[in-house]
C-alpha cells in the first residue's frame, strides 16, 4: 500500500508539471502567435515521458503550434484556448475582407457621384441597358423659368422636355408652367418657390399650394401614375418628385450631379438646355438639410 501511495503522488506531481507546461505554452501562443519560441522555462524530463523530451526554449512557436495544440485539446480548458485562437484568426480574416470591400465601395461611390456642372452628358452605349442617356431624348417643347433669389432676378433656366417619350408627364409640366390650372384660377408654378436645395444633389420645387414639399397637385388630380423610367438621372435633368410609386403631382427637381441611385424610382422627362450657371447660383443658397438661406422662387415661367 505504501508503494502504491508513493507511485500515485509521484504521478500526480509529474502531471502537474505537464499541465503547467501546456497552459503556459498555450497562453504564450495566444498572446503572441508570431513569436519564434515559447517564453517559458518549464521542461519535462525523460522520467516523465521516456519517448521524448520537451524543452520549450528551443521549440519554434509556429512549427510547434500543431503539436502543442494537440496536447492542449486533451483538456476542456485548453480546448477553449484553441477555440479562441481559431476565432481570432477568423475575425482577422473577416476584418480584412470588410476593409477591402468598404474601400472598393468608397472608390465606386466617389467616381459614381463625380460630375461637372454643365458638362455634356455621355451617351450610354451598353446594349443591355434598358434606360437611355438624357442626351438621346427627343425634345418636343421648351419651358423657361426666370429665377429670383431674394429680391434679385438672377437669370433664366431653359428646359427641353421629352414629349414624344413621356407625353402625359410633359403635358402636366407644360400646363403648370404656362396657363396654369384654368379651373383653379390659373394656379401653377409662377411665383412658387424652390423649397429644398441640397448642394451636390438637387434643387426641388413645384409645391405651389403649401410651399414646403407637402402640397401641390397635377392637372389630372392629386396624383398620377409613373409614366415610365426611360432615362438616367444625369447632371442637369428634370425629374418628378414623389412620395413613392405612382404618386406624381406637380413637384419636380433638377439634378446638380449624376444621381444614378434614383434611376427606376423617379421619372426623368427633360434636361437643362440653358442656365446651368443660374442653377449653381441657387445651389449656393442651399444646405445639407435642404433649407435655403433666402427665398428662391420662379418669378416667371412659360413655353418658348
Amino acid at each position: 500500500q505504501d508503494l502504491v501511495r508513493s507511485l500515485r503522488f509521484s504521478f500526480r506531481g509529474k502531471m502537474s508539471r505537464l499541465t503547467a507546461f501546456i497552459g503556459t505554452s498555450g497562453s504564450a501562443l495566444l498572446a503572441n502567435p508570431s513569436a519564434t519560441s515559447l517564453p517559458c522555462s518549464t521542461s519535462i524530463s525523460r522520467s516523465t515521458f521516456t519517448s521524448a523530451r520537451f524543452t520549450c526554449r528551443t521549440t519554434p512557436a509556429l512549427k510547434s503550434t500543431r503539436s502543442v495544440l494537440t496536447m492542449m485539446s486533451s483538456t476542456k480548458e485548453n480546448s477553449r484556448m484553441l477555440s479562441q485562437l481559431k476565432t481570432r484568426r477568423a475575425v482577422l480574416a473577416l476584418g480584412t475582407a470588410l476593409t477591402v470591400l468598404l474601400f472598393g465601395f468608397g472608390i465606386w461611390t466617389f467616381h459614381g457621384n463625380k460630375a461637372v456642372a454643365g458638362e455634356a452628358p455621355k451617351v450610354i452605349s451598353d446594349p443591355d441597358d434598358p434606360m437611355k442617356d438624357p442626351s438621346q431624348g427627343i425634345i418636343t417643347s421648351k419651358v423657361f423659368l426666370d429665377i429670383q433669389i431674394g429680391d434679385e432676378v438672377v437669370g433664366r433656366i431653359v428646359l427641353g422636355l421629352f414629349g414624344k417619350d413621356l407625353p402625359k408627364t410633359v403635358k402636366n409640366f407644360e400646363v403648370l408652367a404656362s396657363t396654369g390650372m384654368v379651373d383653379k384660377k390659373g394656379i401653377g408654378f409662377k411665383n412658387s418657390v424652390f423649397h429644398r436645395i441640397i448642394p451636390g444633389f438637387m434643387a426641388q420645387g413645384g409645391d405651389f399650394t403649401k410651399g414646403n414639399g407637402t402640397g401641390g397637385e397635377s392637372i389630372y388630380g392629386r396624383n398620377f401614375e409613373d409614366e415610365g423610367f426611360l432615362f438616367h438621372h444625369k447632371t442637369g435633368v428634370i425629374s418628378m418628385a414623389n412620395a413613392g410609386k405612382n404618386t406624381n403631382g406637380s413637384q419636380f427637381f433638377i439634378t446638380l450631379v449624376d444621381t444614378k441611385w434614383l434611376d427606376g424610382h423617379h421619372v426623368v422627362f427633360g434636361r437643362i438646355l440653358e442656365g446651368m450657371d443660374v442653377l449653381k447660383k441657387m445651389e449656393a443658397h442651399g444646405s445639407r438639410s435642404g433649407k435655403t438661406d433666402v427665398a428662391i422662387r420662379i418669378k416667371d415661367c412659360g413655353l418658348l
